[in-house]
This record gives C-alpha cells, structure tokens and sequence, in this order.
C-alpha cells in the first residue's frame, strides 16, 4: 500500500511539475514571433500572405489556443483582396490524453469562414498557383527521400488518425465563386456545418445547412444534410448511412416559382479493394420517386459501375400540371395516366450499356437495350420493341373540314410559282452518327389505320444512313421497304425502295386522285400491288423534287372507282355534239340513264418513268364491264401541272339507235392544267372525225332506207292503178 501511495504521490507530482512547466511556457510565449514564423511558412508553401490578428492560448483541463482574424491573399488579378478570411479558430487538446498516450482533441470551431474562389476570362483559377507549387514542392520532396523515409513517412501519417477529435463545427460561413469565363456567380451563405467525435470505427453524426444563390440562371437553393458517417483506423473504409439531403429551389422558371427534393441514400466506400457501393438511392421530387442501386470497382484504375434505375409508376398529367404545361387536346381523357421505368445499367469511362429496359407509358410498353462506346465519337447499337400504342387517342380530335370554294378559278395554280421550303439538316451531327439498331412495334393505331408488326434495321456510319429493311403489316397488306440518306457530300441524296403487296388503294391512291382531280369525293378502292424506286438529291422540298428520278408500277384487281362516271361524261358529250349537229336524240335515251357514284372495276394497272420531276405513264388501265379507260401523259411534280389523255370506250347495252352508235364511238379526253383545278376537255378533233364517219354511215343507211321505202311506194301504187284499170275492163265486158 505504501508504494501505491508514494507512486500516486509521484505521479501527481509530475503532472503538476508538467502543468506549471507548460504554464510558464505559454506565459513567456512570444505569439508575435511565432506569428511572423507560421506567416513565413505558409508564404513558403503557398507563395501567398498569411495575416494573423490575435493568437490566445488556454491551458487548464484543455491546452489550446483561439486564432482571430485569418486572412489568406489572393492571387494576383482576382477582385477580392483575400482568397480565404476566418473571424475565429478555436482547437482544445485534453491536457491529462497528452500523458495517457491518447490525445483527445476538442471541438474545432471555425467562425464566420469567407471563401473566395474564382476563374478569370484565361479560364485560369485563384488556387491554380498554390497547386503548381505543392506540386513542384513534392517532387522536389520526393527525389530526395529514400524509401525508409517515405516508410517513416505514411507510419507517421497512420498515427495521426489515431487522435480523435470531439467534432468539428463551422459557423455562418459564406463561399462566392465568381466565372469571368462564363458569367456564372454562385453564393454560398449561412454554410453551417456540424460533427459528432471523429474517432476511427464508430459513427460520426453529420450535419449540414446552406442557402445557395446562382446568378444564370437566377435561383435560389436552399439545403439541409444528415448522415452518419463511419471510418476505419487506416481510412481506407468509409461508410455513409442514413445521408438525407432535403433542398427547396426558388426560380422564376419552375411553376409556382419552387420546389422541394428529397434524397436519401446509404454508401459504402472501399478504398483498399477499390470499389464503391450506393445503395437504396432513393429522389422524391414533383410527384416523381426514382430509385438507384448501384455498385463501381476499379475506383482508381478503369472504374466500372453497374446497377438498376427505377422510375417508379407516376401520373403525367399531375406532373405536367404541376409543371404548369398546357397540354394540347387530345381525343382521349384517358391518355397521360401512368408511367413508369426501369433499367439496368453498367458504365465504364468510355461506355454504358442499358439492360432489361422497360418503359411503361398507358397500356404501351417499349421493351430493350441500348449500348454507347467512345463518348467521344459514340457507338450506338440498340434493340428496342414497343408492343403497341393508339396514336390516336394522344392527337386531337379530327375536325371537319371546310367546303371546298366552288368559285375558284381554273388553273389557279397551274403557272403559279410554288413557294419553296428548305431542309436544313444537321449535316455535322448526322456524319458523326455512328448507329445500328432494330426497332419493332407490334401494332400502331394512327389516322384510324392500323400497322402492326413493324420492324426497321438501322444502320449510319460516316454520313450515310440507311433503313435497311423497313417490314410492316398495313391497310390489310404488306410492306416492304428501304431508304437511305447520304450527307457524304454537299448536297444530301435520299432513295426510297418500296412493295406493297395486297394493300387497300384507298388510303394510299386515293389522296393522290383527289389532289389531281380537285375532288374529295374521288377514290379507288380495292386491293393493290404498288412499287417504287425513287432517287433525289436536294436542300428544299423544291430541290428534292425537281430532282426525282425512278420508277413506278401499281396494278389492281377487282376494285371499286368512286366519284367519276366515265359511261355518264361520254353520254353527256355524245348529247351536246349531236344537239350541236341538229341531230334528233331521242327523249327516252336522254332519260335512261342517270349517274352512278360507283364503277366496278375488273382491272386497274399503270407503270411509269420519273424523270427529273415529271411522271411519264404510257400505258394507263381501268377496265370495267361498262367501259375501258387507256391513257398516257405526264405529271409534272415541280410545277404541279397535269398533261395527260385517256381515251373511255364505252361499252353500250345495245346499238339500235344512232345515239346509241354514236356511243360506242371511244371518246379521247385531255386533263390539263394545275392540280388544284385541273381541265377536263374532250378532244374533239379526233372524236368528231371517228362521230362523223359513223353518222356518214348512218345517214347513208337511212337514205337507203328511205329510197328502198320510196320504191315501194312506187310499186304499191302502180299496182293499186293497175287493179282499178282490172276492174274497168272487167266490167266493160259484162255491161
């Protein structure tokens, strides 16, 4: 017991020998002096000045010190006269640790920071110095240590993470970054910043404030952080649980001028294996909740990340009214209800892959993939397929359409000049495309037609672009089909190769009849085979027209021709010709037949040429049981005018009456003139020629009939004297 007591004695003996030595250290210390040496040493360091106003120590139960007015110079060229100013640093180490071996250090408090930071017009910073002359500083350091040394080195460096420290805590503090290069200013005030003990494998609580300000565009942001934060002794494992960071963003461009986002998320941070993971990433904004997990290896030598995105089931519609964007009408209220998304995803430095895609959007789901490489020069291979969507629903309800002006003049347009209209491509970006891809649909419903099971192969290397294989089932056909466009040269090039087999003409001929004969009513319907190969080169749509060159074959079967009579427009010429001849045509022939909305058809076919614009057709066919309809001429594109000349030949049900005959004759017909009004005019020179004949005959016919009748006149007459001069005799002889 003695010796426990003389050593307790002793112990305290030294400590209170210690505390008078360093006690009568601190009160002889020459804070001026030393100011001038830590001044001098950042100057060395740094190359910048280090003012100091008041150094203070303390030394009972905490040896420590308080700093007051730190102030660090800026570089030269930069407006603020400090990069970094402090009001007061405050650091404590527990006097009685120093001799247990375990030093403890207090909270450091830093009060009212002011950090200065800035890129000039050079896009040259005010730190970038500093950092040129660390880093010179240690490879001068470096060359002249031994490995023993820098052994010595990182042991020295490990054991001052064995010191723990009771927090840190930064008060009112204020950071302003300034870019002349750009004009970008960020503000950083009321930064607050506070920690538990700082002590290797436990937890360290973790708090952070700050109302942030940016000048382009004009925002302000306020943020709040949480986490716990947990460190091994080497600091080579870092974990982060329970991150919260709530932030409310005031701008004049989001609706209502705010919005709030919630992020939480849990890390996990191996510096020694290099890998990294992120966990239950979860972003609440807008009525938006987007979900990540993700994990990244090789940190240091090629990082790699790979892991799964979910955007979970929204409402668009609240969104885009939140947003405060007006939706166009749509000819559905059911549209724009629900969505949703997911992916898998890896990345490395110089490429990403997105897997198991799934896009949920209504009733419609577009499933895939899709890989980039060489952000620089992207790859771009995807493979994607949507199972099905109604067009129509998103697009607005049809409307009807204004009569037609009846009163418009003939030709209107035929020599009119066609304003023109330019294509500007995005020459640059298409030569740097470098994709390959196939899409599917599996059935689109649009302009209440239906598509399904369409697919399209892609491919653009260079500046040449192609679809190469574009298939779709559509208007109760078949397609096949590819285009191309080359932007190799100065002057884009398109071709388009196209079959339809067994397609329904009205949707695809039908537009075409109306615009070249000016009727709405005009259509042709029926099953059809159509094929074109078209090549052009242009920079407007007058360009690209005008330089149209290839080929054009469609052919019908049994088919049904809307809106034209043929049989009725050659009765009507047959009519006025024979009126205008003084001919008599019988009322019962003019009443007979009335006009019919539809014709039968048993065949249609034509084949064309396209040169430089202008469709040339030779061998028109719409072949019906009442008439037959061949025609030949051109369509010119550029100047949308018509030069064409069918001839109808009419088949009449019988031929007694000359009318009838005349009937028979085939009529040629010329349409000419613009698109919008084209002419319709019979050519009467050679119709009349070919109608006189056959009323040169009929006349003759006539005479003779009329001359064999005369005859018989005659003869009945001669017969009838004969008889009465019979008679006389005859009674002369019995008187």
């Amino acid at each position: 017991m003695k010796f426990i007591k003389i050593s307790l004695y002793l112990i305290v003996g030294f400590f209170v020998i210690a505390v008078l030595a360093v006690g009568v250290i601190l009160a002889s210390f020459d804070t001026d002096k030393y100011e001038a040496v830590i001044s001098k040493e950042v100057k060395k360091t740094t190359g910048r000045e280090l003012t100091i106003g008041n150094i203070e120590f303390s030394l009972f139960p905490w040896l420590g010190f308080e700093v007051r007015q730190l102030a660090l110079s800026n570089a030269a060229g930069f407006d603020a006269e400090h990069m970094a100013k402090v009001a007061r640093l405050d650091a404590h180490i527990e006097l009685i640790s120093l001799f247990k071996g375990d030093i403890r250090v207090d909270t450091v408090r830093v009060h009212e920071l002011q950090l200065f930071l800035g890129k000039n017009k050079q896009a040259q910073t005010n730190w970038d110095d500093i950092l040129q002359k660390l880093a010179a500083d240690s490879d001068a350091v470096d060359q002249g240590k031994s490995e023993d040394e820098d052994k010595d080195a990182a042991e020295d460096a490990s054991s001052i993470l064995a010191v723990s420290i009771n927090g840190v805590s930064f008060k009112d503090g204020t950071v302003q970054w300034e870019d002349a290069s750009t004009g970008q200013s960020v503000s950083v005030g009321q930064l607050n910043l506070q920690t538990g003990a700082i002590r290797p494998n436990k937890a360290l609580p973790l708090s952070l404030s700050a109302d942030v300000s940016l000048s382009e565009p004009q925002a302000s942001i306020k943020l709040d952080l949480q986490a716990s934060v947990e460190f091994d002794q080497a600091f080579q494992q870092i974990s982060v649980k329970g991150l919260e960071i709530n932030t409310a963003v005031k701008t004049s461009g989001l609706p209502g001028g705010e919005m709030q986002a919630d992020i939480k998320t849990d890390i996990r941070l191996d510096l020694q294996k290099q890998t990294a993971r992120l966990s239950d990433l979860n972003i609440q904004s807008g009525g938006l909740e987007l979900r990540v997990q993700a994990d990244a290896t090789q940190l240091s030598d090629a990082p790699q990340v790979k892991g799964k995105i979910t955007l979970k089931r929204f409402d668009p519609t609240a969104l885009v009214k939140l947003l405060a964007i007006e939706l166009p009408v749509m000819s559905s209220s059911e549209v724009l209800k629900s969505a949703a998304m997911q992916v898998d995803f890896s990345a490395t430095e110089t490429s990403l892959n997105l897997q198991s895609l799934l896009i949920n959007l209504d009733q419609s789901a577009i499933k895939g993939g899709l890989s980039v490489r060489q952000f620089d020069k992207p790859i771009i291979k995807y493979q994607l397929a949507l199972d099905q969507i109604n067009l129509d629903d998103y697009l607005p309800p049809a409307e009807e359409k204004p009569a037609a002006d009846s009163a418009a003049p003939p030709n209107v347009r035929a020599n009119a000049a066609k304003a023109d209209v330019p294509i500007n491509l995005p020459v640059d970006m298409l030569r740097g495309l470098n994709i390959s891809g196939e899409f599917k649909l599996g059935k689109l419903q649009a302009f209440e037609q239906s598509i399904s099971n369409f697919r399209v192969v892609t491919s653009a290397a260079g500046g040449l672009i192609k679809l190469r294989e574009i298939k779709a089932s559509l208007l109760e056909g078949s397609l096949s089909a590819s285009a191309q466009l080359d932007v190799r040269k100065k002057t884009p090039q398109y071709a388009l190769k196209l079959n339809a087999t067994e397609i329904n003409a009205d949707s695809v001929l039908s537009p075409i009849l109306q615009k070249m004969s000016g009727k709405e009513e005009m259509r042709l319907s029926g099953k059809s085979n159509v094929s074109l190969d078209v090549k052009s080169r242009g920079q407007s749509v007058n360009a690209l027209t005008a330089n149209s060159n290839g080929q054009f074959k469609f052919s019908m079967g049994k088919a049904q021709l809307y809106g034209m009579d043929a049989e009725y427009f050659v009765r009507q010429g047959v009519i006025g010709y024979l009126e205008k001849k003084q001919y008599p045509v019988p009322e019962k022939w003019r009443k007979t037949y009335q006009p019919r909305d539809t014709t039968a058809l048993k065949k249609a076919q034509a084949t064309a040429v396209i040169r430089n614009g202008v469709i040339d057709n030779r061998d028109l066919l719409l072949d019906s049981s009442r008439f037959k309809i061949t025609g030949a001429g051109k369509i010119n594109l550029v100047k949308e005018v018509l030069d064409y000349r069918a001839v109808v030949d009419v088949n009449p049900v019988e031929t007694k009456t000359a009318a009838d005959r005349v009937l028979d004759v085939p009529m040629p017909v010329f349409v000419r003139g613009g698109f919008a009004q084209p002419e319709v005019s019979i050519d009467t020179r050679v119709w009349r020629k070919s109608v006189g004949k056959e009323l040169k005959a009929e006349v003759k016919k006539e005479i003779k009939q009329a001359i064999k009748k005369e005859n018989k006149e005659k003869i009945k007459v001669k017969k009838e004297k004969a008889k009465e001069k019979l008679k006389d005799k005859l009674r002369g002889l019995f008187k």
